[in-house]
């Protein structure tokens, strides 16, 4: 092989310039063989099939597994950059091509919006792979994943340790969102927060967390403030100002009667004076 330098020289090609569309069975040429060796090249001739070239654009179909996301949650807006290719190649394979597919692979339990780099497959009808050129063999992919629905809910207090008559119960806020199952929401319109009053005398306010129920799988927030008024707080202090107005009427009266005994007295030691005079 000196003469050839080396392997890479030696080249196989077919001569396809007279030839139309069509099966043919052409003769293979090798080049850059020294003329002094002798070279033979098997098969000596291939089936060459020559079609007319086509190009069409097509739009992109993401394909995702539905039973990769939570329950609960569904896929919104699906969206691919770019949203069409161009597929070329002979005519008869670019006119087999039904569509041009993106799979996204998923784990289990998807709760978060998905982006992937996703490799394109022209397919069939039948789903099989036709073998064209694309413009874009890849496509960024985004799966929008989202609560299945919504609900505006009110909150009620579930009094623990304590009878609800005795206590007052405000939040803050007063409303949530919940997300979740459709079916779900629709049946239920208020959601029960706990609240322990055992041990509370005097207002108090706490933060307590918003539970969890089945077949919603998220709130708009995760807790909220909860105000606790014992109705014995108002009731308490209006007895106690009675009670003081009632010393204060007692201590006038006592007062008054002193005043009135001490006068009793000076008109009698007067009228005792009068008498001892008139003697």
């Amino acid at each position: 092989m000196t003469a050839a330098q080396s392997h890479n020289d030696i080249q196989a090609s077919v001569d396809l310039r007279s030839l139309g569309v069509g099966k043919h069975n052409v003769k293979v040429a090798l080049r850059g063989v020294n003329s002094s060796l002798t070279s033979t090249v098997t098969p000596q001739t291939v089936t060459v099939t020559i079609s007319q070239k086509k190009s069409a654009k097509m739009p992109v179909q993401i394909i995702f597994d539905k039973s990769k996301i939570a329950t609960g949650y569904t896929v919104g807006d699906t969206t691919s950059d770019p949203k069409n290719v161009t597929i070329s190649g002979p005519k008869a394979n670019v006119e087999a091509v039904s569509y041009v597919d993106a799979k996204v692979s998923l784990d289990s339990g998807v709760k978060q919006s998905v982006s992937q780099s996703v490799k394109l497959v022209a397919r069939d009808k039948d789903g099989n792979a036709v073998e064209v050129n694309i413009s874009n063999p890849t496509v960024n992919v985004t799966l929008d994943v989202e609560p299945e629905d919504s609900k505006k809910m009110n909150l009620s207090a579930t009094i623990n340790n304590g009878d609800s008559d005795d206590y007052t119960i405000t939040f803050d806020p007063k409303t949530v969102t919940a997300y979740g199952f459709s079916d779900i929401l629709k049946s239920v319109d208020t959601i029960n927060i706990p609240v322990d009053v055992g041990n509370i005398s005097n207002k108090t306010t706490r933060t307590i967390e918003i539970p969890t129920q089945t077949g919603i799988v998220e709130y708009s927030v995760s807790k909220v403030k909860v105000t606790i008024t014992p109705s014995n707080t108002s009731s308490t202090s209006s007895s106690s100002t009675g009670s003081t107005s009632s010393s204060s009427s007692s201590s006038s009266s006592s007062s008054s009667e002193s005043t009135s005994s001490t006068s009793s007295s000076t008109q009698s030691s007067a009228s005792t004076t009068s008498e001892t005079k008139g003697q």
